[in-house]
C-alpha cells in the first residue's frame, strides 16, 4: 500500500515526500502543481474539491501526511479569509473524512495558534496545553483545521497534530524572512525588518521537522506536538548573518509590524524528545549559507509564493 503526502510541491512537503520515497515506499503527492520529487506519483488535484483520483489515494492510503494549505501569515489579498477557508479548513475536514479512522493521519498545523511566548509580560516556552490564542486570520484558519482533526480523534480516528515553529532551510519559501533578506541582500537592497531587531523566532530546520513528521506518524497518534528547538533567535542575529554570510552593504531598515507579527515564538520541546527522541537544533550560518548557494544558482532569483493545497 501507499502512503500519501498532501501538499507534496511545497516547501515541507517535498522534502517529507523525497525522504518517505528514499525508504523504498510508494508515495503518492497531492497537490495543486505538478512538481513532485523524483519517484513520487503526482495526483494534480485542489483538495477542497477532490476528484476520485484523490479519495481513492486517501481511502487506500496506508499512512497520510497532511501538509498542503495556504500559507501566509501577512496575506492581505481582498479575498484571503475565503481561501484560507477552503483551503486550511474545508480542506482539512475533507481529508480527516475520507482517511479511514484507523490511518495515522498526521496535521501540520502551525506555532502560530498560539500567538507568541509572551503570556502578561512574562516569556514562556509555549507548550501543547497551553491556551490556544491565534493572532490574526492564518492562525485561526490553522486552528479550525485543528478543530477538524479533534474531531476524528473523538470518533476513534488516529491523528497527531504537528505544530512546528518557523521553519528554515533551502530553497526557503520566498515569502519568508530569511528568503528575502538573502535575496535583498545579494541585489544589494534594503533589508526590510518588520518592528523591532529584538523580535525573536524559534527557528527549526527543515531536515529535523521532517524527521519529526515520519516519527510522529508512529509515535505520536492522539497528540498535539510542538517541533521546535527551545532557542529563539533576535531578527537582529538573523538580519546581520545574512549580511556576514553575503557580504552585503545593504542597509538595515525598520518597518511598522503589523499585529499578526508577535514579539517572540519559542517551543517547548519536551513532548517531541519524550515521543520520537528527535531533539531539533539549527545552524544558521549553515541555513544562510545554503539559501545563498539556492539563490546565486539562479534558482531561486525570481521565484513566487506558489499555493499548494
Amino acid at each position: 500500500m501507499a502512503v500519501v503526502v498532501t501538499g507534496a510541491a511545497g516547501f515541507i512537503g517535498s522534502r517529507l515526500a523525497r525522504r518517505l520515497a528514499r525508504s523504498d515506499r510508494e508515495v503518492i503527492g497531492i497537490d495543486r502543481l505538478n512538481l513532485m520529487p523524483p519517484g513520487v506519483t503526482a495526483v494534480v488535484c485542489d483538495l477542497s474539491a477532490p476528484s476520485e483520483q484523490v479519495r481513492e489515494a486517501l481511502a487506500t492510503a496506508d499512512a497520510v501526511w497532511h501538509l498542503a494549505a495556504r500559507p501566509g501569515v501577512r496575506d492581505a489579498a481582498a479575498d484571503i479569509e475565503r481561501r484560507r477557508f477552503l483551503d486550511n479548513v474545508c480542506a482539512t475536514h475533507i481529508v480527516c473524512d475520507l482517511v479511514p479512522d484507523d490511518v495515522p493521519l498526521t496535521f501540520t498545523s502551525s506555532s502560530s495558534v498560539y500567538g507568541g511566548a509572551l503570556h502578561g509580560g512574562l516569556l514562556k516556552a509555549s507548550s501543547e496545553s497551553d491556551e490556544l490564542r491565534p493572532a490574526g486570520g492564518y492562525a485561526r484558519s490553522k486552528l479550525r483545521a485543528e478543530r477538524a482533526c479533534s474531531r476524528r480523534r473523538k470518533r476513534g480516528g488516529l491523528v497527531c497534530v504537528a505544530r512546528p515553529f518557523t521553519v528554515v532551510g533551502s530553497p526557503q519559501r520566498p515569502d519568508m524572512a530569511l528568503a528575502r533578506w538573502t535575496r535583498a541582500a545579494l541585489q544589494n537592497q534594503p533589508l526590510k525588518v518588520f518592528g523591532s531587531l529584538q523580535r525573536s523566532r524559534d527557528l527549526t530546520d527543515i531536515d529535523a521537522v521532517v524527521e519529526a513528521l515520519v516519527r510522529l506518524a508512529t509515535d505520536g497518534m492522539g497528540e498535539a506536538v510542538n517541533i521546535g528547538t527551545g532557542v529563539a533567535y533576535t531578527l537582529e542575529q538573523m538580519v546581520r548573518t545574512v549580511v556576514d554570510v553575503t557580504g552585503s552593504q545593504s542597509e538595515i531598515v525598520l518597518t511598522a509590524a503589523g499585529r499578526v507579527e508577535v514579539p517572540v515564538t519559542l517551543a517547548d520541546t519536551s513532548k517531541l524528545e519524550a515521543l520520537t527522541g528527535v531533539i531539533p537544533s539549527t545552524d544558521l550560518h549553515a541555513i544562510v549559507q545554503a539559501q545563498v548557494r539556492h539563490l546565486l544558482s539562479g534558482e531561486g532569483l525570481h521565484e513566487k509564493n506558489e499555493v499548494r493545497v
